[in-house]
C-alpha cells in the first residue's frame, strides 16, 4: 500500500510513487486523496471550492489522467483506497471537522465527487481498479451507488475522538443508497 502525494492535482494525477513499485510482484492498494491539500500530507482543512469542483465533474480529468498513469505503469488491476476516513475530521475531505459538525455542503459534496471520481477512473482503456468504501469506523457503512463493485473497508484505530460526528444521522441518510454490501 501507497498514498498518493496530496500537494497539488499534478502531484494526484501523475503521482511520482508508480516508479517505487513498478515491477512489483503486489497487488498494488493506492490511497487516494479526492481534494489537494497544498503539501503532501492529506490532514488538513477541507477546501470547499475544490470539493464543489471535484463534486460537479470539474476535476475528471485529473482523475482520468491518474488512471491512464495507473494503467500504463501497470496497476490497472489495483485497488483505491479513495477518500479513505471520510467521516473522521482530520481529512481534507472530511464530512466532519474538528468541532464535530461537518457544514452539509461538504457532504452534499462528498458521494457526487465519489461517483465523478470512480466513473471518471473507470472511463479509462485497460482500467480494472476495485474501489474501497472506507470510513473510519462502521457508522457509514453502505456504497455510495447499488450498482458499483465496491470493496467496503472500516478502518481500525485505537482511538475514535476524531471519528465522532454530530451529524451522523444526516451523514448515514445523506450516503445510504439501496445497495447490498458488495455493490
Amino acid at each position: 500500500m501507497d498514498f498518493v502525494d496530496a500537494t497539488d492535482w499534478a502531484h494526484i494525477s501523475d503521482p511520482w510513487q508508480l516508479s517505487n513499485w513498478k515491477n512489483s510482484p503486489f497487488t498494488m492498494i493506492w490511497g487516494i486523496p479526492m481534494l489537494p491539500c497544498g503539501g503532501p500530507s492529506t490532514q488538513c482543512a477541507t477546501n470547499v471550492s475544490d470539493y464543489n469542483l471535484v463534486a460537479s465533474g470539474g476535476a475528471d480529468g485529473y482523475y482520468k489522467t491518474l488512471a491512464k498513469n495507473l494503467v500504463s505503469a501497470g496497476f490497472g488491476s489495483s485497488y483505491i483506497r479513495l477518500g479513505w476516513e471520510f467521516n473522521g475530521s482530520s481529512m481534507g475531505w472530511s464530512v466532519c471537522n474538528e468541532n464535530g459538525d461537518g457544514p452539509t455542503s461538504w457532504l452534499n459534496d462528498f458521494v457526487p465527487a465519489f461517483r465523478n471520481i470512480v466513473t471518471s477512473m473507470r472511463s479509462v482503456s485497460g482500467a480494472s481498479f476495485k474501489f474501497i468504501w472506507n470510513p473510519i469506523d462502521s457508522s457509514i457503512s453502505s456504497c455510495p451507488a447499488s450498482a458499483w463493485r465496491i470493496s467496503i473497508r472500516a478502518t481500525a484505530t485505537w482511538t475514535r475522538w476524531h471519528s465522532t460526528c454530530t451529524t451522523r444521522s444526516a451523514r448515514r441518510s445523506a450516503v445510504t443508497q439501496p445497495a447490498s454490501p458488495t455493490c
